[in-house]
């Protein structure tokens, strides 16, 4: 049996560069974590990177994924 890798939330807040609003704001949103207590949370890498792949936001400029083209676009 292996451990998966769990990090702490001040690990992934250095990790993915942002602040504790952020970290706030992303968790608001469905980022997946495991409360250990009141104030203690952490979180399984493996989860958190599937959540992150499952929201990204693309940009306007970002070419259509293959496969995702609207009626539009394609007449």
């Amino acid at each position: 049996m292996s451990l998966e890798e769990i990090i702490t939330e001040k690990e992934l807040t250095e990790l993915l560069d942002i602040d504790g609003t952020t970290m706030y704001k992303l968790r608001q949103r469905g980022m997946p974590f495991t409360r250990l207590s009141r104030a203690r949370r952490v979180y399984f890498v493996s989860e958190v990177l599937d959540w992150i792949k499952a929201n990204q936001i693309r940009q306007a400029d970002d070419p259509p994924k293959k496969g995702s083209e609207t009626e539009i676009e394609r007449e």
